[in-house]
């Protein structure tokens, strides 16, 4: 049995941004409320994260996550894992990312890029390579995330399919570059962040 949990939907600043004055970040809504983007996928007894920004401890508190058994990251952009240290406290974590990522993610770490571990013995991080838990196979997407300052950005959505249910999960990113992968999918999770009911963009692009 398979079951997702957003855990966060929000932008690079989540949503309200601090000192911001626009109506989504001064809105009463509970929805305007939102955490940095982050997926919980059950399998069985397994739990999957798919990327632990700032706002990972907060995140797991909340929803009372005990147990972490893999980590995916979508791409080494610290809103998407700038919390990785709070997986020192998880047993036997596997983090995964595509080898391109996890290249970028340790550039990032700079001196810290063993931190996690030397702290916990029992983590593994391991290139990312299909695989599959009971019937669920568990692939890539290749993304194009919008470039940086004219740099690519390397950055992928993960796909979950079974013999009767296929879902993709895709966040922050501008173009997919391997679409034919995403054919008979029943669910599509796709980044949708920077629009208002007006199609204009929201407050974060100022910045």
């Amino acid at each position: 049995m398979t079951s997702i949990k957003f855990l966060g939907t929000g932008t690079v600043m989540g949503v309200p941004i601090w000192n911001c004055e626009c109506d989504v970040c001064k809105s009463t809504d509970k929805k305007d409320k939102r955490y940095r983007s982050s997926l919980l996928v059950k399998i069985n007894d397994k739990n999957i994260i798919i990327d632990f920004g700032q706002d990972f401890r907060n995140q797991l508190i909340e929803n009372n996550i005990k147990k972490i058994d893999y980590a995916f990251l979508t791409h080494a952009h610290r809103d998407h894992c700038g919390g990785v240290e709070n997986l020192a406290t998880a047993e036997n974590v596997i983090f995964m990312a595509p080898k391109d990522v996890l290249e970028e993610f340790n550039e990032l770490q700079g001196s810290s890029k063993d931190w996690l571990i030397t702290r916990n013995k029992t983590i593994s991080i391991k290139e990312f390579r299909p695989f599959s838990i009971n019937d669920i196979i568990i692939e890539t997407v290749k993304l194009e995330h919008k470039k940086d300052w004219g740099v690519d950005v390397p950055c992928y959505g993960y796909i979950f399919k079974s013999n009767n249910f296929k879902f993709a999960y895709m966040s922050d990113f501008n173009k997919i570059l391997e679409i034919e992968k995403l054919k008979n999918c029943d669910l599509i999770i796709s980044d949708g962040n920077g629009l208002n009911n007006k199609g204009h963009r929201t407050c974060w692009n100022k910045w």
